[in-house]
């Protein structure tokens, strides 16, 4: 049998008295206690409301000015920190400077390996560059005087050197002479026309044929050229430092030569800063275009170490930078791509590249052609 439910209401009021005491015959009732109340001046919603518009922009003033005393207040400790640090830094450029040069004059002074030599080379070139002009016979004079004496100091390393070599032969000379025949010997040099070992031979990354060896390279670069390539030697030791702590897996850096990074500085990247256009070689190196993929000749960008570092913390290098200056790098990267794909053995690095998934935000095109409809 259900439940049935019945909802019932009643009101209630309970009795509460009330009453009010005045004056009046036969009662009476002191006011000295009273308070007189007068009617104030009357004021509209819209005269209330702009009341409270006024106490609001008051209260808005003194808060912006205390977040305004406050950004200055940050802001001058920012410039604070920022020409200190400034300071350090140029202190720290010059000191590397100094190191640097002091390095390079005790080369000079006291040369010992091929380098040295070179840098030696390099500088007499220089000078005669400079002041050709001006007196040619005095620098030629000059000139054989130096070079006579660098060959004085050439003499004296060389010999120390050959101590060295002959020493550092005898410890480590293998036990059986089967093993020296696993030395490979190239058909030989087309200007002495020496066979020597394929190590006597400088091969750039695009090389097809043998050509000369080392030590003819070091004779023509004393007689003509006179090139200092160790500041390339260094950048490519650098950048090979990088690439094995990025990825130890990577190889097209460990591919490349002096010579190649030296076109690629000189031709591509026009030797300076792709942002600031500092030319100072010693203060560039050399990182990704976009970091999420191996460095290449075709994935790369040549900076100051301040703006590589702040060019590595980019998640989109599409977005971070404008049209005209991506456009640019894609041209150099097409350039570096069209000059090393002629070395095979960056030939299936490019065919991987292409076959690679995009970056985050890597699908973004420059120019994005303009959908019509019929």
């Amino acid at each position: 049998m259900p439940l049935i439910v019945r909802e019932k209401s009643q009101h209630q009021q309970v009795t509460y008295t009330t009453s009010t005491q005045i004056t009046k015959t036969g009662c009476y009732v002191s006011n000295t206690t009273n308070t007189l109340i007068s009617p104030g001046k009357y004021f509209t919603a819209d005269e209330y409301h702009y009341r409270r518009l006024k106490a609001v922009i008051v209260i808005q003033t003194y808060a912006r000015r205390w977040h305004a005393m406050r950004l200055v207040k940050q802001l001058s400790h920012d410039r604070m920190v920022r020409l200190d640090w400034e300071k350090k830094e140029e202190l720290r450029k010059k000191k590397e400077k100094e190191d640097r040069l002091k390095r390079e004059y005790e080369r000079r002074m006291h040369p010992k390996t091929k380098e040295d030599f070179d840098l030696l080379y390099h500088a007499l070139e220089s000078k005669n560059g400079e002041e050709r002009k001006a007196a040619l016979c005095a620098l030629l004079e000059q000139g054989t005087q130096l070079i006579a004496s660098i060959g004085r100091h050439k003499l004296d390393a060389n010999e120390e050197n050959i101590k060295n070599s002959v020493q550092t032969f005898l410890e480590k000379v293998p036990q059986y002479t089967s093993q020296l025949q696993k030395n490979i010997y190239c058909p030989g040099c087309r200007r002495c026309r020496s066979y020597l070992c394929s190590t006597e031979f400088s091969l750039t990354a695009n090389s097809c044929t043998i050509g000369r060896c080392h030590q003819c390279n070091k004779l023509d670069n004393v007689a003509r050229q006179r090139e200092d390539l160790n500041k390339y030697k260094n950048m490519l030791t650098q950048l090979r430092q990088a690439e094995a702590e990025y990825d130890k897996k990577a190889k097209i850096a460990f591919l490349l030569q002096e010579r190649d990074l030296q076109y690629l500085l000189g031709i591509i990247c026009a030797t300076q800063s792709a942002l600031s256009a500092w030319d100072d070689l010693y203060d560039l190196v050399m990182v990704q275009w976009n970091k999420y993929f191996e460095w290449s000749p075709w994935n790369c960008i040549l900076l100051t170490k301040e703006e590589a570092a702040a060019h590595l913390k980019l998640d989109n290098v599409e977005q971070a930078y404008g049209v005209v200056f991506i456009r640019k790098m894609k041209h150099k990267h097409t350039l570096a791509n069209k000059y090393f794909s002629q070395i095979p053995a960056m030939a299936q690095f490019l065919h991987s590249r292409d076959s690679q998934p995009a970056a985050p935000g890597n699908d973004l095109l420059v120019t994005k052609p303009a959908v019509t409809q019929a």
